[in-house]
């Protein structure tokens, strides 16, 4: 029996970490932790809000949002978990109206569920 594999470049919860890493140097350069997906992703996710706190950052905003979401339309089931309880959470919690931010669809509906 053959295990399904996703095709070459498809964002897994395996490479979801080197993505990031790979399109934000700078975000990596300030993570304390990088044990594990959902610790980085919801660091990342604190990163992007001082970003936004310090409103200095639009393109870096404008950017990782942009990200975020070309994840969950390129990714499968498991880069919607990651991202759900870990980076949505965080910006649930700490993003009073989201709408005011260039928020994709699929983000938002994940962050709006929290």
């Amino acid at each position: 029996m053959t295990l399904y594999e996703p095709p070459p470049g498809t964002p897994t919860d395996e490479n979801a970490v080197t993505l990031l890493k790979n399109r934000f140097p700078e975000f990596w350069h300030e993570c304390e932790d990088d044990d594990g997906s959902y610790i980085v992703y919801a660091d990342f996710a604190r990163w992007l809000i001082k970003k936004i706190h310090s409103a200095r950052s639009d393109d870096q905003i404008n950017k990782a949002f942009a990200f975020l979401e070309e994840l969950l339309d390129k990714g499968g089931a498991d880069i919607e978990n990651l991202i759900a309880l870990s980076t949505a959470e965080v910006l649930a919690d700490e993003l009073e109206n989201i709408d005011e931010y260039p928020i994709g669809p699929k983000l938002s509906a994940l962050i709006k569920e929290d």
